[in-house]
């Protein structure tokens, strides 16, 4: 079976399913999917390792928004993954506390990342800005209770950020609407 971008797109990013949920429904057996699971997990980890790029602006804006407001990162990445990926970058000290997968028994679309953020940070939902460039990361604020600034990306920009409170191009249009003041 082959798949294009825009299966991953529909599959992946907006049902929440994967192409392993795909394969056991055509019948591929349980230890074929347990070492295809293992392959590409080795494969991701070597991609971590070689460097991920960090996205344009996101050191700044999170420079200028530490020690002003308390903030989180809310992931369906393994917590190992999100360690190598911040420590690479120098990113690890800008959060007060990380929801990464595992952290609950339900994720994205869910709210329970975001309220165990929250509940974390001792800020109320509605006191919280979610920033998510994935339709289901919205779903999940929204279902939280919690405004959400969308910020989508080349991948994700197929999907519907009708419900986002703000659709942004870049991420350095977060402090203006965080630091309305400008301080």
């Amino acid at each position: 079976m082959d798949l294009k971008i825009s299966d991953y797109q529909e599959i992946n990013l907006r049902q929440g399913k994967n192409v392993f949920m795909l394969a056991e429904a055509k019948g591929v057996t349980a230890d074929v999917i347990a070492r295809t699971k293992e392959e590409r997990n080795v494969l991701f980890r070597k991609r971590i390792i070689e460097g991920v790029e960090i996205i344009d602006g996101v050191r700044e804006t999170l420079e200028t928004l530490h020690g002003r407001i308390p903030m989180a990162v809310v992931t369906s990445s393994h917590p190992e993954n999100l360690e190598s990926m911040h420590s690479d970058h120098g990113l690890e000290g800008f959060f007060e506390t990380v929801v990464a997968a595992g952290a609950t028994r339900r994720f994205k679309p869910h709210p329970d990342p975001y309220l165990l953020a929250a509940e974390r940070l001792s800020v109320r939902p509605d006191r919280c800005l979610v920033v998510e460039d994935s339709e289901r990361g919205l779903q999940a604020a929204v279902a939280a209770g919690m405004p959400c600034a969308a910020i989508p990306n080349e991948l994700t920009r197929v999907g519907d950020f009708s419900t986002a409170s703000f659709v942004l191009n870049d991420v350095r249009e977060l402090l203006p609407i965080v630091l309305p003041d400008g301080a």
